[in-house]
């Protein structure tokens, strides 16, 4: 009983031993190289408005990788003042457009800085509430992460006011915030002051810098 067990054994590993050896084997190996060399157009064209709105909105005309596109103007209504009031703006809606179209892309950060509103020698006491509670549109087929709205709410006037901070591999391609006047007004503060009538007018700064943000 032993020995048929032996030799039924034998006869198996004699059957694999076979089929091993009537496999082709190779004569030569290579290795050889596949490549593709990528590079970035010379000049990048101006980035159209992602989200259309139904006001005017200013596009920058900007060129390069990380460029501010385009940006509304803030117009508020005529008023007779005697007393503290909060003004909505005039428009629908109101935006600012980034694009970040940087081989490595470290992050930015989107400030503004309110001139406050004058006539002449007359300075108009005002401070402009920005919400952080706006619409952040991209196209379709972008899929990074959005940037931050980082707004502190009241704007100091005469400073760079953060908006919009983006960390490393955030905000990369365009982004777009949008503040409908609805639900998310940039609203105009006038306290009560005595106030000469005419036109008063400001500047907003927007600065857009490439820096790591924490």
């Amino acid at each position: 009983m032993k020995l048929s067990k032996y030799a039924a054994l034998i006869g198996v590993t004699g059957g694999l031993l076979g089929g091993w050896l009537s496999q082709p084997r190779p004569v030569q190996a290579l290795t050889t190289q596949a490549t593709v060399k990528l590079t970035r157009k010379a000049e990048i064209a101006p980035v159209a408005p992602v989200e259309k709105l139904p006001d005017k909105i200013n596009t920058t005309g900007s060129k390069g990788n990380l460029t501010i596109d385009a940006v509304s103007d803030l117009k508020y209504q005529t008023q007779v003042i005697d007393q503290a009031i909060t003004l909505a703006p005039t428009s629908t809606a109101i935006a600012v457009q980034v694009s970040d179209r940087r081989a490595q892309p470290d992050g930015w950060e989107l400030t503004v800085q309110p001139s406050g509103l004058r006539q002449g020698s007359h300075e108009l006491q005002s401070q402009l509430d920005w919400p952080t509670t706006g619409d952040l549109k991209t196209v379709a087929t972008n899929v990074s992460r959005p940037p931050q709205q980082v707004s502190p709410g009241k704007l100091l006037n005469q400073r760079a006011n953060p908006l919009l901070a983006a960390k490393a591999g955030q905000g990369i391609e365009t982004w777009a915030l949008v503040m409908t006047t609805k639900t998310d007004p940039v609203t105009l503060q006038l306290p009560a002051q005595k106030l000469v009538a005419g036109h008063y007018r400001g500047t907003l700064t927007w600065k857009l810098v490439s820096a790591p943000t924490n």
